[in-house]
Protein backbone atom coordinates (compact mmCIF):
# COMPACT_ATOMS: atom_id res chain seq x y z
CA UNK A 1 0.00 0.00 0.00
CA UNK A 2 1.31 3.46 -0.89
CA UNK A 3 1.59 5.29 2.43
CA UNK A 4 1.43 8.69 0.73
CA UNK A 5 -2.06 8.12 -0.68
CA UNK A 6 -3.96 8.02 2.61
CA UNK A 7 -5.24 10.69 4.91
CA UNK A 8 -3.22 11.38 8.04
CA UNK A 9 -4.58 11.95 11.54
CA UNK A 10 -3.01 14.82 13.47
CA UNK A 11 -3.69 15.53 17.15
CA UNK A 12 -4.17 19.12 18.36
CA UNK A 13 -3.63 20.37 21.90
CA UNK A 14 -3.27 23.84 23.41
CA UNK A 15 -0.38 23.87 25.90
CA UNK A 16 1.09 26.87 27.75
CA UNK A 17 -0.06 29.42 25.19
CA UNK A 18 0.90 27.40 22.10
CA UNK A 19 -1.18 25.45 19.62
CA UNK A 20 0.50 22.04 19.14
CA UNK A 21 -0.06 19.58 16.31
CA UNK A 22 1.57 16.14 16.60
CA UNK A 23 1.03 12.91 14.68
CA UNK A 24 -1.70 10.49 15.63
CA UNK A 25 -0.49 8.41 12.70
CA UNK A 26 2.80 6.50 12.28
CA UNK A 27 3.20 7.78 8.70
CA UNK A 28 3.82 11.24 10.14
CA UNK A 29 6.31 10.32 12.87
CA UNK A 30 8.47 13.37 13.55
CA UNK A 31 5.74 15.97 13.06
CA UNK A 32 5.62 18.61 15.78
CA UNK A 33 4.22 22.01 14.91
CA UNK A 34 3.62 24.65 17.58
CA UNK A 35 2.91 28.36 17.46
CA UNK A 36 1.09 30.91 19.61
CA UNK A 37 -0.95 31.83 16.52
CA UNK A 38 -3.45 29.08 15.66
CA UNK A 39 -3.66 30.02 11.97
CA UNK A 40 0.11 29.91 11.54
CA UNK A 41 0.40 26.54 13.28
CA UNK A 42 -2.55 25.09 11.35
CA UNK A 43 -1.11 26.25 8.03
CA UNK A 44 2.35 24.89 8.82
CA UNK A 45 1.02 21.35 9.37
CA UNK A 46 0.39 20.89 5.62
CA UNK A 47 3.91 22.00 4.73
CA UNK A 48 5.55 19.78 7.32
CA UNK A 49 3.40 16.73 6.55
CA UNK A 50 4.44 16.80 2.91
CA UNK A 51 8.12 16.79 3.87
CA UNK A 52 7.88 14.28 6.71
CA UNK A 53 5.78 11.72 4.84
CA UNK A 54 8.15 11.94 1.86
CA UNK A 55 11.13 11.42 4.18
CA UNK A 56 9.47 8.57 6.10
CA UNK A 57 8.37 6.74 2.94
CA UNK A 58 11.22 7.62 0.58
CA UNK A 59 8.68 8.76 -2.01
CA UNK A 60 8.10 12.04 -3.82
CA UNK A 61 6.46 14.65 -1.62
CA UNK A 62 2.70 15.10 -2.01
CA UNK A 63 0.61 17.94 -0.63
CA UNK A 64 -1.65 17.34 2.37
CA UNK A 65 -4.49 19.70 3.22
CA UNK A 66 -6.75 19.77 6.28
CA UNK A 67 -10.15 18.15 5.90
CA UNK A 68 -11.61 21.00 7.98
CA UNK A 69 -10.99 24.65 6.98
CA UNK A 70 -9.28 26.86 9.58
CA UNK A 71 -12.49 28.82 10.22
CA UNK A 72 -14.31 25.64 11.22
CA UNK A 73 -11.36 24.39 13.26
CA UNK A 74 -11.33 27.67 15.24
CA UNK A 75 -14.98 27.02 16.14
CA UNK A 76 -14.08 23.52 17.37
CA UNK A 77 -11.20 24.86 19.49
CA UNK A 78 -13.38 27.62 20.95
CA UNK A 79 -16.14 25.13 21.80
CA UNK A 80 -13.71 22.75 23.54
CA UNK A 81 -12.24 25.61 25.58
CA UNK A 82 -15.70 26.87 26.62
CA UNK A 83 -16.84 23.41 27.71
CA UNK A 84 -13.63 22.78 29.66
CA UNK A 85 -13.95 26.14 31.42
CA UNK A 86 -17.59 25.44 32.38
CA UNK A 87 -16.69 22.04 33.79
CA UNK A 88 -13.44 22.85 35.57
CA UNK A 89 -13.40 26.62 35.88
CA UNK A 90 -10.15 26.66 33.89
CA UNK A 91 -9.49 27.20 30.20
CA UNK A 92 -8.12 23.71 29.63
CA UNK A 93 -8.58 22.10 26.24
CA UNK A 94 -8.71 18.42 25.50
CA UNK A 95 -7.10 16.75 22.52
CA UNK A 96 -8.84 16.71 19.19
CA UNK A 97 -7.72 14.74 16.17
CA UNK A 98 -8.02 16.26 12.72
CA UNK A 99 -7.54 14.70 9.30
CA UNK A 100 -5.17 16.01 6.63
CA UNK A 101 -5.82 14.57 3.17
CA UNK A 102 -3.43 13.94 0.31
CA UNK A 103 -4.62 16.35 -2.40
CA UNK A 104 -3.81 13.87 -5.17
CA UNK A 105 -6.05 11.27 -3.51
CA UNK A 106 -8.80 13.85 -3.03
CA UNK A 107 -8.66 14.80 -6.72
CA UNK A 108 -8.97 11.13 -7.76
CA UNK A 109 -12.00 10.66 -5.54
CA UNK A 110 -13.65 13.72 -7.07
CA UNK A 111 -13.01 12.38 -10.58
CA UNK A 112 -14.72 9.10 -9.69
CA UNK A 113 -17.82 10.79 -8.31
Amino acid sequence: MDMTSDSINVTYKFVDGAHFFVPADKKAMGLCVANADLEIAYGEVSEQLSKIVAFNTGKTAVQYVPAVPIEEFKKIVTAFAAIAEMISGHAITSNTTQVWMNTASSDKRLELA
